[in-house]
Protein backbone atom coordinates (compact mmCIF):
# COMPACT_ATOMS: atom_id res chain seq x y z
CA UNK A 1 0.00 0.00 0.00
CA UNK A 2 2.85 2.72 1.31
CA UNK A 3 4.62 1.35 -2.24
CA UNK A 4 1.52 2.02 -4.83
CA UNK A 5 0.42 5.16 -3.10
CA UNK A 6 4.49 6.46 -3.56
CA UNK A 7 4.74 5.47 -7.21
CA UNK A 8 1.24 6.58 -8.00
CA UNK A 9 2.59 10.33 -6.28
CA UNK A 10 5.44 10.03 -8.64
CA UNK A 11 3.40 9.49 -11.34
CA UNK A 12 1.20 12.17 -11.12
CA UNK A 13 4.14 14.95 -10.10
CA UNK A 14 6.97 14.14 -12.35
CA UNK A 15 5.95 17.25 -14.34
CA UNK A 16 6.93 19.38 -11.46
CA UNK A 17 9.62 19.55 -8.78
CA UNK A 18 8.12 17.18 -6.04
CA UNK A 19 9.55 15.78 -2.54
CA UNK A 20 8.70 12.72 -1.33
CA UNK A 21 9.08 11.33 2.10
CA UNK A 22 8.02 7.10 1.86
CA UNK A 23 8.21 5.88 5.41
CA UNK A 24 7.34 2.36 5.89
CA UNK A 25 6.50 0.78 9.06
CA UNK A 26 8.53 -2.08 8.58
CA UNK A 27 10.94 -3.94 9.58
CA UNK A 28 9.45 -2.90 12.79
CA UNK A 29 7.72 -5.42 14.95
CA UNK A 30 6.01 -7.17 14.27
CA UNK A 31 7.09 -7.96 10.95
CA UNK A 32 5.49 -9.97 8.00
CA UNK A 33 6.31 -9.74 4.71
CA UNK A 34 4.65 -10.85 1.35
CA UNK A 35 3.83 -14.85 1.39
CA UNK A 36 6.15 -14.33 -2.13
CA UNK A 37 8.94 -13.74 0.30
CA UNK A 38 8.58 -16.75 2.72
CA UNK A 39 11.28 -18.11 3.80
CA UNK A 40 13.25 -16.59 0.89
CA UNK A 41 16.14 -15.24 3.70
CA UNK A 42 18.52 -16.90 5.54
CA UNK A 43 17.67 -14.44 8.86
CA UNK A 44 14.00 -15.48 9.39
CA UNK A 45 11.01 -13.62 8.95
CA UNK A 46 13.44 -10.31 9.52
CA UNK A 47 15.06 -11.49 6.16
CA UNK A 48 12.11 -11.89 4.36
CA UNK A 49 10.25 -8.33 5.57
CA UNK A 50 13.97 -6.52 4.27
CA UNK A 51 13.65 -8.59 0.99
CA UNK A 52 9.94 -7.19 0.60
CA UNK A 53 11.13 -3.95 1.44
CA UNK A 54 14.21 -4.13 -0.91
CA UNK A 55 11.14 -5.25 -3.69
CA UNK A 56 9.37 -1.88 -2.90
CA UNK A 57 12.63 0.26 -3.32
CA UNK A 58 12.70 -1.30 -7.06
CA UNK A 59 9.62 -0.61 -7.73
CA UNK A 60 9.98 3.54 -6.72
CA UNK A 61 13.31 3.99 -8.89
CA UNK A 62 11.46 1.38 -11.58
CA UNK A 63 8.88 4.08 -11.13
CA UNK A 64 10.90 7.59 -11.25
CA UNK A 65 12.84 6.14 -14.29
CA UNK A 66 9.76 5.05 -16.26
CA UNK A 67 8.50 8.52 -15.51
CA UNK A 68 12.07 10.57 -17.08
CA UNK A 69 12.77 11.72 -13.59
CA UNK A 70 15.15 9.39 -12.00
CA UNK A 71 18.30 11.25 -13.49
CA UNK A 72 17.08 14.60 -11.78
CA UNK A 73 15.91 13.24 -8.34
CA UNK A 74 18.18 12.05 -5.74
CA UNK A 75 17.26 9.24 -3.54
CA UNK A 76 17.92 8.93 0.25
CA UNK A 77 17.64 5.49 1.70
CA UNK A 78 18.14 5.55 5.99
CA UNK A 79 16.32 4.33 8.73
CA UNK A 80 15.51 6.31 12.24
CA UNK A 81 17.69 3.73 14.75
CA UNK A 82 20.29 1.01 15.22
CA UNK A 83 19.80 -2.50 14.91
CA UNK A 84 16.46 -4.18 16.50
CA UNK A 85 16.57 -6.98 18.87
CA UNK A 86 15.72 -9.33 16.09
CA UNK A 87 18.52 -7.33 13.36
CA UNK A 88 21.80 -7.47 13.38
CA UNK A 89 23.86 -4.00 14.12
CA UNK A 90 27.66 -6.27 13.40
CA UNK A 91 30.23 -5.11 15.43
CA UNK A 92 28.52 -2.32 17.23
CA UNK A 93 27.30 -2.67 20.50
CA UNK A 94 23.95 -2.08 21.45
CA UNK A 95 20.79 -2.00 20.12
CA UNK A 96 17.55 -0.03 19.33
CA UNK A 97 16.79 2.17 22.13
CA UNK A 98 20.58 3.17 23.40
CA UNK A 99 22.79 5.34 22.66
CA UNK A 100 25.18 3.25 21.93
CA UNK A 101 27.02 2.77 18.28
CA UNK A 102 24.90 0.22 17.97
CA UNK A 103 21.46 1.75 18.58
CA UNK A 104 22.40 4.94 16.70
CA UNK A 105 24.42 4.41 13.69
CA UNK A 106 22.58 3.64 10.77
CA UNK A 107 23.09 2.98 6.60
CA UNK A 108 22.80 5.86 4.82
CA UNK A 109 22.51 5.08 1.05
CA UNK A 110 22.66 8.82 -1.58
CA UNK A 111 21.96 7.87 -5.00
CA UNK A 112 21.86 10.30 -7.66
CA UNK A 113 23.07 8.94 -11.33
CA UNK A 114 25.24 11.20 -12.75
CA UNK A 115 26.23 14.05 -10.00
CA UNK A 116 27.18 11.08 -7.03
CA UNK A 117 30.18 8.70 -7.73
CA UNK A 118 28.82 5.45 -7.74
CA UNK A 119 30.29 3.00 -5.02
CA UNK A 120 32.09 6.26 -3.06
CA UNK A 121 32.24 5.50 0.51
CA UNK A 122 32.53 8.24 3.24
CA UNK A 123 33.20 7.70 6.88
CA UNK A 124 32.56 11.46 7.62
CA UNK A 125 30.13 12.17 10.52
CA UNK A 126 26.59 13.35 9.82
CA UNK A 127 23.13 13.07 11.00
CA UNK A 128 19.56 12.43 9.51
CA UNK A 129 19.26 16.09 10.79
CA UNK A 130 21.74 17.29 7.87
CA UNK A 131 18.95 16.20 5.63
CA UNK A 132 17.05 19.00 5.81
CA UNK A 133 19.66 21.78 5.01
CA UNK A 134 21.11 19.42 2.45
CA UNK A 135 17.97 19.30 0.49
CA UNK A 136 17.31 23.02 0.94
CA UNK A 137 20.47 23.86 -0.53
CA UNK A 138 20.40 21.36 -3.94
CA UNK A 139 16.71 22.73 -4.04
CA UNK A 140 17.80 26.67 -3.62
CA UNK A 141 15.36 27.20 -0.59
CA UNK A 142 16.50 28.86 2.32
CA UNK A 143 16.30 27.27 5.48
CA UNK A 144 14.07 28.76 8.47
CA UNK A 145 15.16 31.76 10.16
CA UNK A 146 13.13 31.51 13.32
CA UNK A 147 14.48 28.45 14.51
CA UNK A 148 17.85 26.61 15.28
CA UNK A 149 18.78 24.24 12.52
CA UNK A 150 21.17 21.54 14.16
CA UNK A 151 21.96 19.91 11.01
CA UNK A 152 24.48 21.16 8.42
CA UNK A 153 24.32 20.98 4.44
CA UNK A 154 26.58 17.32 3.80
CA UNK A 155 26.64 17.83 0.40
CA UNK A 156 30.44 18.10 -0.30
CA UNK A 157 31.05 15.66 1.85
CA UNK A 158 28.74 13.40 0.06
CA UNK A 159 31.27 14.69 -3.17
CA UNK A 160 34.34 13.38 -1.16
CA UNK A 161 34.86 15.95 1.28
CA UNK A 162 35.12 16.01 5.09
CA UNK A 163 32.07 16.07 7.74
CA UNK A 164 30.84 19.84 8.53
CA UNK A 165 30.27 18.91 12.46
CA UNK A 166 33.05 19.06 14.98
CA UNK A 167 30.93 16.86 17.11
CA UNK A 168 27.59 15.00 16.79
CA UNK A 169 25.06 14.71 20.24
CA UNK A 170 23.26 11.60 21.00
CA UNK A 171 19.68 11.75 21.95
CA UNK A 172 18.08 8.83 24.21
CA UNK A 173 14.65 8.42 22.79
CA UNK A 174 13.04 7.38 26.19
CA UNK A 175 13.92 10.50 27.96
CA UNK A 176 14.94 13.28 25.39
CA UNK A 177 18.61 13.92 27.80
CA UNK A 178 21.38 14.44 25.52
CA UNK A 179 23.48 10.87 26.36
CA UNK A 180 26.82 11.07 24.67
CA UNK A 181 28.45 13.30 22.12
CA UNK A 182 31.27 12.28 19.86
CA UNK A 183 34.18 13.78 17.37
CA UNK A 184 35.93 12.36 14.77
CA UNK A 185 37.36 9.55 16.60
CA UNK A 186 36.13 9.77 20.73
CA UNK A 187 32.84 9.19 22.40
CA UNK A 188 32.39 10.51 25.69
CA UNK A 189 28.95 9.24 27.83
CA UNK A 190 27.30 10.30 30.57
CA UNK A 191 23.58 9.93 31.65
CA UNK A 192 22.92 13.05 33.01
CA UNK A 193 21.32 14.48 35.88
CA UNK A 194 19.35 11.75 37.74
CA UNK A 195 16.70 14.23 38.20
CA UNK A 196 16.02 14.11 34.53
CA UNK A 197 14.18 10.94 34.60
CA UNK A 198 11.72 11.12 37.12
CA UNK A 199 9.12 11.42 34.73
CA UNK A 200 9.27 8.89 32.06
CA UNK A 201 8.14 5.45 32.23
CA UNK A 202 9.46 1.80 33.32
CA UNK A 203 12.05 1.56 30.66
CA UNK A 204 14.13 3.98 31.67
CA UNK A 205 16.15 2.30 35.00
CA UNK A 206 17.58 -0.33 32.58
CA UNK A 207 18.94 3.08 30.14
CA UNK A 208 20.11 4.31 33.16
CA UNK A 209 21.75 1.23 34.38
CA UNK A 210 23.60 1.22 31.08
CA UNK A 211 25.29 4.82 32.50
CA UNK A 212 26.35 4.38 35.89
CA UNK A 213 29.64 6.00 34.88
CA UNK A 214 30.93 8.88 32.84
CA UNK A 215 32.89 6.89 30.06
CA UNK A 216 35.62 8.23 27.24
CA UNK A 217 35.14 5.56 24.09
CA UNK A 218 37.89 5.54 21.27
CA UNK A 219 35.73 4.57 18.39
CA UNK A 220 38.39 3.89 16.26
CA UNK A 221 39.69 0.46 18.57
CA UNK A 222 36.68 -1.13 20.16
CA UNK A 223 33.22 -1.55 20.82
CA UNK A 224 32.82 0.96 23.16
CA UNK A 225 34.60 -1.31 25.43
CA UNK A 226 36.84 0.39 27.86
CA UNK A 227 36.76 3.50 29.59
CA UNK A 228 39.84 5.85 28.18
CA UNK A 229 38.83 9.07 30.72
CA UNK A 230 42.92 8.07 32.43
CA UNK A 231 43.87 8.09 28.92
CA UNK A 232 42.66 11.03 27.65
CA UNK A 233 42.30 13.91 30.04
CA UNK A 234 41.89 16.73 28.25
CA UNK A 235 39.70 14.79 25.80
CA UNK A 236 37.35 14.13 28.33
CA UNK A 237 37.32 17.85 29.58
CA UNK A 238 36.62 18.88 26.00
CA UNK A 239 33.53 16.66 25.13
CA UNK A 240 32.21 16.75 28.72
CA UNK A 241 32.30 19.91 28.55
CA UNK A 242 30.17 20.36 25.43
CA UNK A 243 27.79 17.97 25.96
CA UNK A 244 26.71 20.24 29.37
CA UNK A 245 26.54 22.99 27.21
CA UNK A 246 24.40 21.65 24.67
CA UNK A 247 22.21 20.46 27.78
CA UNK A 248 21.81 24.12 28.89
CA UNK A 249 21.12 25.05 25.37
CA UNK A 250 18.14 22.32 25.11
CA UNK A 251 17.04 23.13 28.75
CA UNK A 252 16.80 27.48 28.05
CA UNK A 253 15.38 26.59 24.88
CA UNK A 254 13.46 23.10 24.37
CA UNK A 255 11.80 23.75 21.14
CA UNK A 256 14.55 25.66 19.40
CA UNK A 257 12.67 28.90 18.41
CA UNK A 258 14.60 31.93 18.03
CA UNK A 259 11.62 34.65 18.36
CA UNK A 260 9.49 33.13 21.14
CA UNK A 261 11.31 33.83 24.46
CA UNK A 262 11.88 30.52 27.16
CA UNK A 263 9.49 31.36 29.35
CA UNK A 264 6.91 31.46 26.52
CA UNK A 265 7.33 28.73 25.38
CA UNK A 266 7.07 26.78 28.88
CA UNK A 267 3.95 28.30 28.81
CA UNK A 268 2.48 26.92 25.75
Amino acid sequence: MYTREATNFIEQSAGTPFFLYLSHTFPHAPHFADPEFAGSSAAGVYGDTIEDLDRSVGRVLDTLEKSGVLDNTLIIITNDNGGSFLGDAGSLRGRKGDTWEGGMRVPGIFYWRGNLSPDSVSDGMAMQIDVLPTVLNLAGIAPPADRVIDGKDIWPMLQGGGSPHEVLFYISQYTGVAQAVRNARFKYHDRGPAKQYDMFYPAVPFVISAFSQPMLTDLHNDRESYDLRNLYPNITDDLSRRLKEFRARMADDPRGFKSIGSEQMRSQ
